[in-house]
């Protein structure tokens, strides 16, 4: 959320990849697997967030965002002037790198049987997905961002917060991301 400037506030749903989001909306499953997305309605934003541990970003991961976006707009579940942002967590990648991973996507999604029907059926999900805003942080940022969002809060007022974020933080410092040399 650093890369936004949210002023009206309002209240965030999210919804991680599970039965009940694509049951929810009735969507189907097998088209695309979400890690997670956030939706506040007052802000007016649809985030996808795409995370990799130690994994490099698949064929069709921000075009998924897109697709389920256009499917919530067509089932009028968020208005059509909502914005669509996708977080990658895990890689940082330049903005022109950004723009190579969509057009890339694009490419090779055309040659798969799923999604070449489904482009060539909607060519809104492809124009949504070139307007989207893609951002990238590495997992060390998290860390960082998240140590320095916990020395602002008060320890005994916001103990919740602080055994959340804590447990989270040394979690991630266990995974083997931060075992090797990451360039």
């Amino acid at each position: 959320l650093q890369f936004y400037k949210f002023g009206a506030g309002g209240e965030w749903a999210s919804h991680g990849n599970g039965g009940i989001f694509y049951r929810s909306f009735n969507l189907d499953p097998n088209k695309a697997q979400l890690d997670s997305v956030s939706y506040n309605k007052r802000e007016n934003i649809f985030i996808g967030n795409e995370l990799k541990l130690r994994s490099k970003k698949g064929d069709e991961q921000l075009l998924k965002y897109a697709w389920i976006f256009s499917q919530l707009i067509e089932k009028k579940e968020i208005p059509s002037a909502t914005t669509l942002s996708v977080l990658i967590i895990g890689e940082k990648y330049s903005e022109a790198d950004i723009l190579r991973l969509v057009d890339c996507e694009i490419e090779k999604s055309k040659n798969k049987t799923g999604w070449r029907k489904l482009l060539s059926e909607d060519a809104a999900i492809i124009r949504k997905l070139k307007e989207t805003k893609i951002s990238s942080v590495e997992w060390r940022d998290v860390l960082k961002f998240n140590q320095n969002y916990l020395l602002k809060l008060d320890p005994k007022e916001h103990q919740v917060e602080h055994k959340l974020i804590d447990g989270f933080n040394r979690t991630l410092q266990l995974k083997s991301i931060f075992n090797t040399h990451q360039t």
